[in-house]
């Protein structure tokens, strides 16, 4: 039953004491209490109308109005700079470094965004860096200091879209291989030896947030019925999960300084060895281990994006170059351990457990052949490396505790909180969770789809101009493309590489060039069977020992060099009857039906990365709401999402429900920081088998 005189203030200011004493009145005048409730909801007795401490909904509107309670500026300014002030301010100590600015602005909003994004590219990184330590620890080629080296590198290494292509060139396998490759990686670590760990602004940051919490807890906890219902504890709660992001973040100390990155490559990439007459592209400086890829190399620009929450979407390709590489160490380490030298030498180690240089060295055929991995390698694993599925997996589950760990205290916190159940707030909250989710699976199915449409792995190969092998430049392409899909039994698939017996023992056999004549012929046959080819059979095929392998046959003179540049999947347009040689666009078969993935890959990361967006500013602006008393309202305050036609709006707090307020505080203070914790001391306690 509708009050006789409606309140005409339906956006005004809202005193909602004053309007539950009117209700009172208007009731015990007409003796109808349907208007009136106590707070658990049951109806009131004519005799208790004073004692009434809720209205119902309808009441509350037809007397109160629609609008919110008065805005305290007071009560804004405390709140606002105890709740989540210190928040925002935690975010700058968040990890940057991006090459252009407003990518590490994405970076800050995809992390305020999607904390389930934000936890799982940490939490993805630290297994990665356990992973690889692990991967390389029965590994000691050359020495063990050089394993430690390689291995904290590969670690850096994971805030940029590295590269890792062994090749005829044999540039990967001359850092593998040489010894004076051994000042590469070393200067390449020491100039990556930079931290962004704890630093007198960073702590002072952390312990002021956690400081300022802790104390804004215990005033809240001692004055809950002042304020109640624009408290900040739900939302010091919700924005809970930054304290261990940053804290991770110090304790993983990830290189991601693009300048500082691309320096360290530079400056190591003077020092650089390669074996045989290969002279270094100065546009490829070193085709064997990239660190910028060519844009149409990438599987989203995420990867080219060096700030760590970015991590999500380079974790397979890094993933699948650091194991490609441990292949390669791999293998050299069983040859020095079968007490192989590269040149096929006398063994003489001596006392040292070092493989001794002079046993390092080789022409560009013995050093490919001693570091190629074993012929029965499981080809799937090139794609995606070993326990990566896993490691997804693990970084999922814990990242989703952190999330809804916090994002639950805040729900919980309000939900017990007359009146109880359901409403705005806690709605706010779930719907912030949820959407953090939603844009985490959006990213990380993108990043898995992307991987999957990527073209296969790239090899590096010499490139020799028509001009020294006497033949056109047809024939060039099709001796390259002979060199890229050997056949079994030809002689590109003989017993080993010829060398000139009075030449240097880099340069290539001139009788070679009579397989040249028969190029087009094996071409056909070639393009012939491919069609039947699994996408990983050249893969395959480049992995097999080098024993049934041979380089390009080339005529070069005296102090010639030959120019390196990656051979990235290189098939035959059969519509065309052109092959595309060098870098050129792959017309694989299975790479144009992965093709609708790619698509579905880049649709997925531009709606997660929409969605995050708008989540950032939804969490910031609940916020603000709760302060601000926008929240304070009929409908947000009666439940009415639960409670429906029954909702109703306690306005009175007795002790009772003070008592039961302080035990939902208590526990969602407990929920949220527990998590928070568990999730930091994971960190550490995983974080001891980290490189050193």
């Amino acid at each position: 039953m509708l009050l006789a005189q409606p309140s005409d203030c339906s956006n005004a200011a809202v005193n909602f004491s004053q309007c539950l004493a009117d209700v009172q009145l208007y009731a015990n005048e007409t003796q109808d209490t349907s208007s009136l409730r106590f707070n658990n909801g049951s109806l009131v007795p004519v005799q208790s109308i004073f004692n009434a401490t809720a209205m119902t909904i309808g009441a509350c509107y037809s007397q109160c109005g629609t609008g919110q309670e008065s805005f305290d500026w007071q009560t804004f300014s405390q709140d606002f700079g105890a709740w989540l002030l210190p928040f925002l301010a935690l975010i700058s100590q968040l990890p940057f470094g991006a090459k252009y600015q407003p990518d590490n602005l994405m970076s800050a909003v995809l992390t305020v965004g999607s904390p389930a994004l934000a936890g799982y590219s940490l939490f993805l990184t630290l297994l990665n860096t356990r992973w690889i330590n692990k991967r390389f620890s029965r590994i000691d080629y050359p020495t063990r200091r050089v394993r430690k080296t390689v291995v904290r590198v590969l670690s850096s290494l994971q805030q940029v879209p590295l590269r890792i292509r062994p090749g005829e060139a044999a540039v990967f396998e001359s850092l593998v291989i040489l010894p004076a490759n051994d000042k590469w990686w070393t200067m390449f670590d020491d100039s990556l030896n930079y931290t962004h760990t704890w630093s007198i602004a960073s702590a002072t940051s952390i312990i002021w947030v956690v400081v300022a919490y802790l104390l804004t807890v215990a005033d809240s906890l001692s004055n809950v019925a002042d304020s109640i219902n624009s408290t900040g504890q739900g939302t010091g709660s919700v924005w809970l999960w930054l304290l261990p992001i940053v804290v991770g973040w110090l304790v993983l100390s990830p290189k991601c300084a693009y300048s500082r990155i691309t320096h360290a490559y530079d400056r190591a990439n003077e020092y650089i060895a390669v074996v045989a007459q290969a002279k270094r592209n100065p546009t490829r400086p070193n085709p064997g281990l990239i660190v910028e890829p060519e844009d149409e190399d990438l599987s989203s620009p995420d990867e080219a994006r060096t700030p760590p929450v970015f991590n999500y979407s380079r974790a397979l390709s890094w993933s699948r170059s650091v194991y490609i590489a441990s292949l390669f160490y791999d293998a050299a380490w069983s040859r020095a351990k079968d007490n192989q030298t590269v040149d096929g030498s006398d063994w003489n180690r001596g006392n040292s457990a070092d493989v001794p240089d002079e046993h390092r060295r080789g022409n560009r055929g013995q050093i490919i052949d001693y570091c190629q991995p074993k012929s029965n390698i499981n080809i799937d694993k090139i794609r995606w490396a070993p326990g990566v599925f896993k490691h997804m997996i693990v970084a999922s589950l814990v990242t989703l505790a952190l999330q809804w760990g916090t994002t639950g205290a805040a729900v919980l916190t309000v939900w017990f909180t007359p009146t109880t159940e359901l409403g705005c707030r806690s709605l706010a909250y779930l719907i912030y969770g949820a959407l953090s989710t939603v844009a985490w699976f959006l990213l990380v199915s993108s990043s898995v789809l992307a991987h999957y449409a990527r073209r296969s792995f790239t090899t590096t190969t010499l490139v020799v101009p028509p001009a020294r092998t006497g033949g056109s430049s047809q024939e060039h392409s099709q001796t390259s493309f002979r060199r890229a899909f050997p056949t079994n039994g030809s002689a590109d698939a003989s017993d080993g590489p010829a060398y000139a017996s009075d030449g240097p023992p880099d340069a290539l056999h001139p009788a070679n060039d009579s397989h040249i004549g028969n190029a087009q012929e094996r071409l056909q046959v070639e393009m012939t069977n491919f069609q039947h080819r699994n996408a990983f059979a050249d893969v395959e095929r480049y992995l097999t020992p080098s024993s049934s392998r041979q380089d390009v046959s080339v005529n070069f003179g005296e102090g010639d060099s030959l120019e390196l540049r990656p051979l990235v999947s290189q098939v035959h347009d059969a519509s065309s009857g052109a092959s595309d040689s060098v870098a050129g666009t792959s017309h694989d078969p299975a790479n144009v039906q992965k093709q609708p993935a790619m698509a579905i890959s880049h649709c997925l990361r531009w709606a997660g990365q929409t969605l995050a967006s708008i989540n950032a500013v939804f969490v910031i602006t609940i916020s603000v709401f709760q302060y601000a008393n926008v929240f304070d309202r009929c409908y947000c305050n009666s439940s009415v999402f639960s409670r429906g036609s029954q909702a109703f709006d306690v306005i009175v707090f007795l002790s009772a429900d003070v008592a039961q307020v302080q035990g939902a505080w208590i526990g969602g203070f407990v929920l949220a920081f527990g998590c928070s914790g568990i999730f930091v001391g994971l960190l550490y306690l995983l974080g001891d088998s980290l490189p050193a």
